[in-house]
């Protein structure tokens, strides 16, 4: 493990270790990321000393799908927060943890291949301490930190079980598939049942949620039939528009 006070992006050096050749299980650890990236390109923004902030070099069996290694880590993160004796956490398909409907943490998983084959780097980013900043530093609409949430433990103990939670997911998922985790995914899945909005490269997908099939795709449910999805961005559905009643007379 390697712990770095600033980095540019913990995943960035994993890639360049994955690169050179280092083996299975590498873990950079830092108290603050200057380029912190999330899912699609998109930025992750955390002052110094406020978050969880780490990246791990895996390289997966070839029996596995790296697709469904996004909901296997969540399902981690979410398990190793509550360890910490933080509150309950819920999953947002595909890389979303989330408290009271906010996000508290994210995923990353960047695969690439090598001269020792396919390597993931997974990045883990979680709000940990926010209300003690005394800087008036703004978190994210739609975001929250464990602090806020009314969690009072300690970064280490939260570093640590999430790392054990991690071990023991990806150990599983190794050996098993995303199969043998599929159900305790879904038990903590966001808006099963409801009718929700996936966007993509194309028009926004509009159904009911069913959950998620073994590859780790979304299953929305329109009028025409059942839809597997693999990539986009998922949100509660439209509210219809309400129209205000007319007069008699």
């Amino acid at each position: 493990m390697r712990l770095l006070a600033q980095v540019g992006s913990t995943q960035d050096l994993i890639l360049a270790a994955a690169r050179g050749g280092e083996p299975e299980g590498l873990c950079v650890l830092a108290d603050h990321q200057v380029h912190g990236r999330g899912r699609a390109g998109r930025t992750w923004q955390a002052p110094p000393g406020s978050s969880l902030m780490l990246s791990l070099l895996l390289r997966p069996p070839d029996s596995v799908q790296t697709a469904t290694l996004p909901l296997v880590v969540g399902l981690a993160v979410a398990r190793g927060i509550e360890a910490a004796g933080g509150p309950p956490v819920r999953l947002k398909w595909p890389n979303d943890c989330l408290i009271g409907g906010r996000k508290v943490a994210g995923v990353l998983a960047e695969s690439l291949w090598t001269e020792k084959g396919q390597a993931v780097a997974v990045g883990v980013g979680c709000n940990a301490f926010w209300e003690g900043l005394g800087r008036g530093d703004p978190i994210a609409p739609g975001a929250t930190a464990l602090d806020r949430e009314g969690w009072r433990g300690s970064g280490a103990r939260l570093a640590v079980e999430v790392l054990v939670s991690l071990n023991d997911h990806y150990r599983s998922w190794s050996d098993l598939g995303f199969p043998a985790l599929r159900q305790p995914w879904l038990e903590r899945a966001e808006w099963i049942g409801e009718e929700v909005e996936v966007a993509g490269a194309t028009a926004p997908l509009v159904g009911r949620l069913d959950g998620v099939d073994d590859q780790g795709r979304l299953l929305v449910t329109r009028p025409e039939g059942q839809v597997a999805v693999a990539a986009g961005d998922l949100s509660p559905g439209p509210r219809p528009s309400v129209r205000p009643a007319s007069r008699a007379g």
